[in-house]
């Protein structure tokens, strides 16, 4: 399947997009040669208690099966949510939910964790355009339901995982506006109030990732 982030003349396809994720997730731990934001994300990560490693290790499955629902998405349809029973549309995240339960093993580490994520990574970018069209951020309650749905500790550890996964997927992503946009809003809706926070990367850190991963 062509990946829809490219144009059809290019033949990108979704498992080059996949694998592209993936290899960006190098940027977690101390041997990454990069951008120096790279380096004062790790040890913002280690600060809050977090080992790089270990992160790059449970983000590697959501990064591999994030879009995979894109082979079967059908926004017109309707289907029991695979977990909760209720009526959802086949959107892609869903469906790759459903890939992520038939793939993954029942006692792999952080199952629920990596399959949140994967249902959930499509939110910042939808939290992001609604910004864009309306000025709204959403409320803490929201940021605090959505951490908590990824992680129930609901310390910020999920918030965390799913903002450093926003800056691995980036490939074939022209404007990452909505990658800054979801870190200083993280910042200021839930991390610093949970005594965490993260560098904001810029546009320049954020598009490094594309010359590294060449």
């Amino acid at each position: 399947m062509l990946d829809r982030h490219f144009d059809p003349s290019e033949g990108v396809t979704l498992a080059d997009h996949l694998e592209s994720v993936y290899r960006n997730l190098d940027f977690l731990g101390p041997t990454y040669s990069g951008h120096e934001y790279f380096s004062q994300l790790n040890t913002a990560l280690e600060a809050l208690g977090q080992n790089p490693v270990q992160l790059s290790t449970l983000l590697g499955p959501v990064a591999l099966l994030h879009d995979i629902g894109k082979v079967r998405e059908d926004k017109s349809s309707e289907s029991p949510h695979p977990l909760t029973g209720k009526p959802v549309k086949l959107r892609h995240p869903v469906v790759g939910l459903i890939a992520g339960l038939e793939v993954l093993p029942a006692d792999h580490a952080d199952r629920d964790m990596v399959l949140a994520l994967i249902e959930e990574h499509d939110t910042p970018f939808s939290w992001y355009m609604n910004f864009q069209k309306s000025g709204q951020t959403p409320k803490p309650k929201s940021w605090a339901k959505l951490d908590r749905k990824i992680n129930p500790s609901a310390d910020g550890t999920g918030i965390v995982a799913l903002a450093v996964f926003k800056l691995a997927d980036i490939d074939g992503h022209e404007d990452v506006n909505d990658v800054v946009w979801f870190f200083d809003r993280a910042n200021s809706n839930i991390l610093v109030e949970k005594g965490k926070w993260l560098p904001v990367p810029d546009e320049v850190a954020i598009k490094s990732l594309e010359v590294q991963g060449t």
